[in-house]
């Protein structure tokens, strides 16, 4: 993916009108979605594998600031289901765990996902499909913003991968040298420093151009001066 893209979006299934998911807030607590541990607002696309074939496609074809409504087919979005991923599994597999298995239960087994759909005697049946496999889904997709530009991308990286804002981010780039500068605030980083700022780096370099790359935090003094000066001003 070249671009990066920034969306909104409120996605439904089709044949009931269920909304599933969305980048909405207040869509989501009046669909009792709601949870509270995701961040809700316009979302940063910066790999295809965020997204299902289906939006990529219609991504591709928008405009900045275009909103479209669609359908995907199952095909171009979780799959169709399949048999093969519905599981009879003994009851006894959950003495070890807090889960008293009912029908409707969302569990984690072996490490995967699954819906439980039976309990008979001893034994669970369990459905390893993504709960929208099989389904066409509607979509409502706002393309706010394309980033194309190199410093762009740079910013929205840092932003993904630290706690702080874009307009705290300041850049200086350099296109000839093909170099970027980056000063962050004070207390960006976690204590692994130079282990976040290798990884980000790694990923700067495979997002754009940049061969050389400087990420620093600002010292309190540059902060203090910024200060200063706003005040003059």
């Amino acid at each position: 993916m070249d671009k990066f893209y920034r969306i909104e979006y409120i996605g439904k299934i089709k044949r009931t009108g269920k909304v599933f998911d969305t980048t909405d807030e207040e869509t989501a607590k009046e669909n009792n979605i709601y949870n509270e541990k995701l961040d809700y607002g316009p979302k940063d696309i910066i790999s295809e594998d965020e997204l299902i074939e289906g939006i990529t496609e219609k991504l591709k074809e928008m405009k900045e600031g275009e909103e479209k409504e669609f359908i995907v087919p199952p095909e171009k979005a979780y799959g169709k289901r399949d048999p093969s991923k519905v599981d009879m599994v003994p009851k006894k597999d959950f003495d070890d765990t807090d889960v008293t298995p009912m029908p409707g239960m969302h569990v984690i087994l072996d490490g995967k996902p699954a819906k439980i759909q039976t309990v008979s005697g001893g034994r669970v049946r369990v459905d390893f499909n993504n709960p929208l496999a099989g389904k066409r889904l509607k979509y409502k997709l706002k393309l706010k913003k394309v980033f194309e530009k190199d410093i762009e991308k740079s910013k929205i990286l840092i932003k993904e991968n630290l706690p702080v804002d874009e307009e705290e981010i300041e850049t200086e780039e350099d296109k000839e040298k093909k170099k970027i500068k980056i000063k962050l605030p004070p207390g960006t980083f976690p204590e692994d420093e130079e282990e976040v700022k290798k990884e980000l780096k790694e990923k700067i370099k495979e997002k754009t151009d940049y061969e050389e790359i400087e990420i620093r935090e600002k010292t309190i003094e540059e902060e203090d001066e910024e200060d200063e000066k706003e005040e003059n001003q």
